[in-house]
């Protein structure tokens, strides 16, 4: 015959007295990658990134577009299409010291950290559209640095 039980606010019947569950322990995985602490400059960016700007002809070949409106060349890449992730960079012509690098999730209007995520331990393997996304723009800041438009990126370094 089964007896009533009370076990916490859980109540049910059955024949035998049910021990209070021991949860499994889940191991933590390393994070994807740690970045190095860095010195933050006025823009948000890695202080130790500089921008410059070459001729106009130069800035065109290599995927700038002059906005005038606002008075800045702008480097913009969807870099993860279904995702809507897109890598932005803007330079402004007349104080290039404050240009921006910005990875943006387009679909909800804000900023996109990859790196924050791709740096805390998980229980499973890294996010995946954070680590496509750490590759598209390291591809991104290579080519730019390789250009002579960016310096001072070292891949694996907080942007």
């Amino acid at each position: 015959m089964a007896t009533q039980e009370t076990i916490g606010r859980v109540r049910g019947w059955w024949s035998e007295t049910i021990e209070k569950p021991v949860c499994m322990a889940v191991e933590m995985c390393k994070p994807y990658i740690v970045f190095p602490e860095c010195e933050i400059s006025v823009s948000g960016n890695n202080a130790k990134l500089k921008a410059n700007l070459l001729s106009d002809e130069k800035m065109v070949e290599s995927g700038f577009r002059w906005i005038g409106a606002i008075g800045k060349w702008v480097f913009n890449k969807v870099i993860l299409p279904r995702q809507g992730i897109s890598f932005t960079v803007s330079i402004p012509k007349e104080h290039s010291e404050n240009f921006r690098i910005d990875v943006l999730d387009d679909l909800f209007g804000q900023p996109y950290d990859y790196q924050g995520i791709l740096s805390k331990p998980t229980y499973d393997e890294p996010n995946r559209v954070a680590v496509k996304c750490y590759q598209e723009v390291e591809k991104y800041m290579e080519r730019l640095q390789k250009a002579g438009i960016i310096e001072g990126h070292v891949k694996g370094e907080y942007i």
